[in-house]
């Protein structure tokens, strides 16, 4: 029997965050910001983090960059002067476990979440991109050929498998 219900999406991504005595969103963050010389900081929220790195053509050649973390747990780095161009950069986590909106409790219900679209009968199919790319000794780890190195989002060859892993007769 076809219920017309397919929950379609990649299980980990839920954006299921819990923060304990929180008491509203932190202040934003202002990144980049542009100098008068035109040196840019870039910035990072992300308390829970042991190390960041910042990545991309933003550093002109010169390879990964360590940021460094301020009391308020926003992490920051300034990079030469940059020529008005529209600039690509990414910062580096070690891992998800200290992925700036990361807890412990957050990862439980994210778990509980996907458990119950799993194993509830709820819809008729369920495409889980979880399983297809996390790491089966790891499970809140990317599978290290899927990491394009930020440790949450899998690269191309990790889109690859999850387009693959899709059943075609699920919509049918």
């Amino acid at each position: 029997m076809v219920r017309g219900r397919l929950f379609v999406g990649t299980v980990a991504a839920l954006a299921l965050v819990t923060t304990a005595g929180a008491q509203g969103p932190p202040p934003a963050v202002r990144s980049a910001e542009v100098h008068a010389d035109r040196p840019v900081t870039l910035r990072l929220r992300a308390p829970l983090a042991t190390s960041v790195e910042l990545l991309g053509e933003v550093l002109r050649g010169t390879g990964p960059q360590a940021m460094t973390k301020g009391a308020d747990g926003v992490w920051s780095v300034t990079v030469v002067p940059l020529p008005p161009e529209i600039w690509i950069y990414n910062f580096d986590l070690p891992d998800s476990a200290n992925h700036p909106t990361y807890t412990e409790s957050g990862e439980a219900i994210r778990q509980a979440v996907n458990q119950w679209i799993r194993a509830s009968g709820a819809y008729d199919a369920v495409l889980d991109f979880d399983q297809v790319v996390r790491d089966s000794a790891d499970p809140k780890r990317l599978r290290r050929e899927y990491d394009p190195g930020d440790h949450v989002h899998p690269n191309d060859a990790g889109n690859a498998a999850m387009a693959a892993a899709i059943d075609v007769s699920a919509f049918r």
